[in-house]
């Protein structure tokens, strides 16, 4: 055997690798192709599928909305929505659909948001009007409106939950069972029940002096129904004051500052105020503080210590 017949065995083994080496590139490149058109065929026809899903689902949503609308943002949830945004919801009382921003996130979700502030964008010192109707934007500051407010409550039994967040980023809550707000008619008096979470003290003013700029000696009926602005100089009301004090046990506390600025303060327990009835009599507990008030106090039987001022009266109406 000679050297060229070696030498030409060698490059027929060496060619006939190479093409087989180039028949199985072409091969699995075929393959791959192949896979590649049955992966986004399959991918195509899951994604047809999906959306003709999508179609169905919201078909049927649609058809539960008109045959059971949601009446808040818990029935929002239920229909299978946990994004929070813009909905749409019926209000039985008003006969329509509004739209109302849902909170599907926080605390398990369904919360129907009646107001948000966040950045001072929009001016929340309004008239009655604006409150009435509502003012400012769904996906920004917002105050949805007192008429919607009271078609809401109206249709169910609610919790008002309060979020707060200062810039720090530290965050605090508030929740009261038994919220509902009623008609104008009424004031759109708000009622909610007892107090839990995190946001620590709750208090009521009931009467804020600080520059002379609004008359305190006024008649029986401006005490009932309050007079003032809740931004200055104000008395909240009698009605009112009979009303928050008839929900829970209350605390009255006194703050006082004199023009140098020194001031004191006082701490009743048991505050509370009687009904027109009763001339809005007040009573109240034990004193605490600086202010060095001086009391009568009564005692009454086991031994509980009780002061009560008698009935309510104006320079129009006084005492009998």
């Amino acid at each position: 055997m000679n050297k060229e017949y070696l030498k030409d065995a060698v490059e027929r083994q060496r060619l006939d690798y190479q093409d087989s080496l180039q028949q199985l590139q072409r091969t699995m490149e075929e393959q791959e192709n192949r896979s590649r058109r049955i992966y986004e065929e399959s991918m195509q026809q899951l994604q047809r599928s999906m959306e003709e899903q999508e179609k169905q689902l919201t078909k049927l949503n649609d058809l539960l909305k008109r045959q059971n609308p949601p009446k808040d943002c818990v029935d929002i949830q239920r229909y299978g929505y946990n994004v929070s945004g813009v909905y749409e919801v019926y209000l039985d009382q008003a006969r329509k659909f509004v739209k109302v921003y849902c909170d599907l996130e926080s605390d398990n979700g369904g919360w129907l948001v009646f107001q948000h502030r966040q950045d001072g964008s929009v001016d929340f010192y309004r008239n009655w009007a604006d409150y009435k109707a509502g003012f400012g934007d769904l996906t920004g500051e917002f105050w949805l409106g007192n008429d919607l407010l009271h078609a809401v409550t109206s249709q169910r039994h609610y919790t008002l939950r309060i979020d707060l967040e200062d810039f720090e980023g530290a965050s605090r809550f508030a929740v009261y069972p038994n919220f509902a707000v009623s008609s104008e008619s009424n004031h759109f008096r708000v009622s909610f029940g007892p107090y839990s979470g995190t946001a620590g003290f709750r208090r009521v003013i009931a009467r804020y002096g600080v520059d002379g700029s609004v008359d305190f000696y006024r008649n029986w009926a401006d005490y009932k129904a309050g007079f003032g602005d809740l931004t200055g100089e104000f008395w909240l009301g009698n009605d009112l004051l009979h009303a928050v004090t008839s929900q829970r046990h209350c605390t009255l506390r006194i703050d006082l500052a004199d023009f140098e600025g020194a001031s004191r303060f006082a701490v009743y327990q048991k505050f509370a105020v009687s009904s027109e009835s009763d001339n809005f009599t007040v009573s109240f507990g034990a004193y605490s503080g600086n202010a060095e008030v001086a009391c009568v106090s009564e005692h009454y039987e086991g031994g509980a210590e009780r002061t009560e001022v008698s009935g309510f009266y104006t320079v129009d109406r006084q005492l009998s």
